[in-house]
């Protein structure tokens, strides 16, 4: 019995993929601004990100997008960005 529970507890931490780039996404923002971002105030749509913000923090994020993009695309080597939006 205990082998099955070792087996399935590879599975346990796993997330959606999803999940895991927009908390990638929000801690380059955190790391580049120092703004937190919720996860679901982000949303990915091809290769462009999507931030459902306050206009003030949309617009410094969008100042700093060159840095957050090279940041988020740094650390996420299967999903590349381009604009963020």
């Amino acid at each position: 019995m205990s082998w099955i529970k070792n087996l399935l507890s590879k599975y346990q931490a796993l997330t959606p993929p999803e999940a895991y780039i927009k908390t990638c996404i929000s801690k380059a923002i955190e790391e580049v601004t120092g703004i937190s971002i919720d996860d679901k105030a982000i949303v990915l749509k091809g290769n462009t990100i999507f931030v459902k913000e306050r206009h003030g923090v949309k617009a410094t994020i969008f100042m700093e997008r060159g840095r957050i993009l090279k940041i988020a695309n740094s650390e996420l080597k299967e999903r590349q960005f381009s604009d963020i939006r």
